[in-house]
């Protein structure tokens, strides 16, 4: 499958010389600083989702993310790369960009507007104004349902959207002999 994505020309120094380009934590916790931790126990929950479908090399966990559609690319930024793909689909691992956030934001995962709706009429019955509070503090203990239904939840990113605009490609390296083109950007 065609993909794009934009990356650090470090990469693309590195896919010519090594073959291949893989994440790093080092890098992850250099550019995320003080959110690091949030940022690598959300792709380690993604990463094992997307082990059920695609092979993933093993020790691998932080995810490379593709646009899969021309306007979902990312725009130029200076010393960064665009780099078009040639992704075999036994390697990429597709999930709803905008069910993501949910994940992100450590919240139920609706199905629908109405399931979204009649999920939110629970939480407010019960007296719970911050969903994401049943994840990140001891409330969850307090309301363990709730909790259980907004994990169970998740794996819907997992599922495409019909739209391809709102999904988003990930894999777990960028391998040399899938570049179909460069484009370096240039200041002005």
């Amino acid at each position: 499958m065609i993909a794009w994505t934009r990356q650090n020309e470090l990469v693309l120094k590195e896919i010519e010389s090594n073959g291949s380009f893989i994440c790093r934590e080092q890098f992850l916790r250099a550019k995320s600083d003080t959110i690091s931790d949030y940022y690598i126990q959300s792709y380690r929950w993604l990463t094992d989702q997307a082990k059920q479908k695609i092979d993933i090399p093993e020790g691998l966990y932080l995810p490379i993310w593709l646009a899969l559609t021309e306007s979902a690319r990312l725009p130029q930024a200076p010393r960064e790369v665009s780099l078009t793909l040639d992704v075999p689909e036994e390697n990429l691992f597709i999930i709803d960009y905008n069910k993501w956030g949910y994940v992100l934001n450590y919240m139920y995962v609706p199905t629908d507007d109405d399931d979204e709706r009649a999920h939110d009429e629970k939480l407010r019955q019960a007296g719970i104004v911050n969903e994401a509070s049943l994840i990140m503090s001891t409330k969850g203990n307090m309301f363990p349902q709730f909790k259980s239904e907004i994990l169970r939840s998740w794996p819907r990113c997992c599922v495409p959207s019909d739209n391809m605009e709102d999904n988003v490609g990930c894999v777990w390296e960028v391998r040399k002999e899938w570049i179909l083109e460069v484009e370096e950007f240039t200041e002005n």
